[in-house]
């Protein structure tokens, strides 16, 4: 973190291990919640990290647990054995959401999978004082597909109303080889890239909807809609003068908008 600070990059937030929980194929570092015989513990290494960073200056904020999926109470699983105190932020990812629904591209396509997980964390932990926040997941499939746009739109709705997220970070932006799922780029000569280009996918669409019109500092509101597949969100900037509203038509009927009240 000293480096990366004496370079000019001193992030606000930090999170010391991306998806403790995953088994992967390549090299990796797992945690379990808390230490076992045979395995180092997420709860005493975010003591020993905490207690590193409190004796710098302007000590950025750790954020956690960070694991892979919130279903089978996954995320409570390390909550529930970690000092709290030493976060200052929740995060996760949303590659699964329980109850059997562990594929990404299942759930882009039904959304409504993560609205239980996600109000129980918001539950227990969604408050003024710490944020939640999202910080990756994508359909792990890749771009050019409309759906995973309306998918991606209704997931981010999920997140801020019910999931009380302050946050929700997609997953490849920007990806090499012209295969991102929001932004794909080439440069010729670049693996199979045959020329200099930039390819955007539906999805970009999803995320710039609410990036575009929804500045930091802004608030969520309540709203409601008498249509079921109209998924409402609305956001409301720091002095109360301006509000966007994000809508998504989830279903397959053309929907016809009053003017909102």
């Amino acid at each position: 973190y000293q480096r990366y600070a004496a370079a000019g990059i001193a992030p606000d937030y930090i999170s010391f291990q991306n998806e403790p929980d995953m088994f992967a194929t390549y090299e990796e570092t797992l945690f379990a919640p808390s230490e076992t015989s045979r395995r180092a513990g997420y709860a005493e290494a975010l003591i020993a990290i905490y207690d590193s960073l409190s004796t710098l200056p302007n000590a950025p904020t750790i954020v956690g647990p960070e694991p892979l999926g919130i279903g089978y109470n996954n995320f409570q699983g390390y909550m529930n054995v970690l000092d709290e105190t030493k976060l200052g932020g929740y995060a996760y990812h949303l590659y699964h959401a329980g109850d059997g629904h562990d594929n990404s591209l299942n759930n882009y396509k039904n959304p409504e999978n993560f609205r239980s997980p996600m109000t129980k964390i918001a539950s227990s932990y969604g408050s003024d004082t710490k944020p939640i926040i999202m910080t990756e997941f994508c359909s792990m499939e890749e771009n050019g597909v409309e759906s995973y746009m309306v998918g991606l739109a209704h997931i981010m709705q999920v997140g801020f109303t019910d999931g009380k997220l302050n946050g929700y970070i997609a997953w490849e932006l920007f990806w090499g080889e012209g295969k991102g799922q929001l932004i794909g780029v080439c440069t010729n000569g670049w693996g199979n890239c045959t020329a200099d280009e930039i390819t955007i996918s539906p999805e970009y669409h999803a995320m710039r909807h609410y990036s575009k019109f929804v500045n930091p500092g802004w608030k969520v509101i309540s709203t409601a809609s008498d249509e079921t597949a109209l998924k409402t969100v609305a956001f409301v900037s720091e002095d109360a003068d301006s509000i966007s509203l994000v809508l998504t038509n989830s279903g397959t009927t053309a929907l016809t908008l009053d003017r909102p009240k």
